[in-house]
């Protein structure tokens, strides 16, 4: 019998459902616009962040992630945040410099 995710803290790793290794994250910056990440819920998240930043051009040390009203860290995973299927992260960009 299979149980549903639900039923599972993010911590229990059982190693024998694969998709109880991963879960689906969703990562929404200013604009609204959303991108979709599959990321093991062991891996730090500085992997999901790294790729954001390069695959809309941005300098990671421009932008900050939230989850929750927190800051997330890079050495952060989705387990050590109690995140869950779907979650969103949002992106916020940070205004560097003068007048433009």
């Amino acid at each position: 019998s299979e149980l549903s995710l639900e039923h599972y803290s993010a911590a229990s790793m059982s190693g024998t459902n694969a998709s109880s290794e991963h879960i689906n994250l969703k990562v929404q910056g200013q604009d609204g616009a959303v991108i979709h990440f599959k990321i093991k819920k062991n891996t730090p998240l500085r992997k999901l962040m790294t790729t954001y930043c390069d695959r809309l051009g941005l300098r990671a040390q421009t932008v900050r992630f939230i989850f929750d009203g927190n800051n997330v860290e890079e050495s952060d995973t989705p387990a050590t945040l109690d995140m869950e299927e779907n979650d969103t992260i949002e992106v916020f960009q940070s205004q560097v410099g003068g007048c433009v």
